[in-house]
């Protein structure tokens, strides 16, 4: 791959946007994909009937919750008022997971699942960006994500936690010492 326009669009915006298509062999994306199948939840496993089901009560609803390994967060406005308790209409409350995002920590990856994070592929593309040896690359944090229909989220733009978790975030500032966020859409 060439890095002289990657490194200049880098340099001038902070961030790159690599097409796939643009890497030689994109298999382990696929890999990857299946992966988080078997490990987030599909839309449709959210299903559930309004008429039996109470959303005001059912903690699946409510704005953030915890399932097993799996954070959930997220209101779609339609459940505002009720402020994350469903709808206001309940019976429109026929799905969970709506307006929800669901997220694995990396707390919580599998060896198989940090292989493919860890890939040499992508290891081999920043380290190029950064002319540096990808041994001096690190894995620090992460998650795997999915976001669902109705998600307000944040929505078209490029999101990072990585300030969140720093205090003093100036003095973890040095020359050549860089926190580099890389995210795969799937």
């Amino acid at each position: 791959m060439q890095f002289d326009n990657l490194n200049q669009l880098f340099n001038k915006n902070g961030y790159v946007i690599i097409n796939p298509n643009d890497l030689q062999d994109t298999s382990f994306f696929n890999k990857l994909a299946d992966s988080a199948n078997k490990l987030l939840p599909r839309y449709k496993d959210g299903e559930v009937d309004s008429r039996v089901n109470n959303s005001r009560e059912d903690p699946r609803f409510y704005h953030e919750n915890k399932i097993g390994n799996l954070l959930y967060n997220g209101c779609p406005l339609e459940h505002r008022y009720r402020l994350g308790q469903g709808s206001a209409d309940t019976t429109k409350d026929t799905n969970y997971l709506y307006g929800r995002r669901v997220i694995l920590p990396e707390r919580n990856f599998n060896k198989e699942l940090v292989g493919y994070i860890e890939n040499e592929k992508i290891l081999n593309l920043v380290s190029g960006l950064f002319e540096t040896d990808s041994k001096n690359l690190s894995f620090h944090n992460g998650s795997l994500s999915r976001v669902f229909p109705g998600c307000t989220g944040e929505s078209k733009k490029i999101h990072i936690d990585t300030p969140g978790f720093i205090k003093n975030r100036t003095s973890h500032l040095k020359e050549d010492k860089f926190i580099i966020n890389v995210f795969t859409f799937l």
